[in-house]
């Protein structure tokens, strides 16, 4: 049985007897979820934090959000997240409505990824907070 701190991608509880905990082992253990992820040593599984997903188990961190795209806290994927008209969503992207274009500038389209998506707002027009 192979002892030290819990192998990256698991989490020990308590009173584990291996670094690897499948099949026999002894104690409370487990693998992380998609969603989660566990350092080397992990006591418990830790949530994605906003701005990063986890689509596997067994990780031993997040993966960064895609451009285009925001991922709440505990995200298992970023592609039901499309950042929506008016805003834009650079990687890591934590909600919706972090990035509004700039005032004089809308977007009437989903997925934008930077400000220069947003367009200048059209002479004899209005645009206060950016968006559409």
């Amino acid at each position: 049985v192979e002892s030290g701190p819990c192998a990256p991608g698991y989490y020990c509880e308590s009173g584990v007897d291996s670094r690897v905990p499948v099949g026999n082992y002894k104690g409370l253990a487990g693998f992380c979820q998609e969603g989660s992820y566990c350092p080397e040593g992990s006591a418990a599984p830790q949530g994605c934090p906003a701005g990063t997903y986890n689509n596997l188990i067994r990780q031993s961190n997040c993966s960064e959000c895609v451009a285009g795209y925001y991922c709440v806290a505990n995200s298992t994927t970023y592609a039901t997240t499309p950042c929506p008209e008016g805003y834009y969503c650079p990687p890591g992207t934590r909600f919706a409505y972090q990035h509004p274009c700039p005032p004089g500038t809308y977007n009437n389209q989903t997925l934008r990824q930077s400000a220069i998506d947003c367009l200048l707002c059209p002479p004899g027009r209005y645009c206060k907070n950016g968006g559409l």
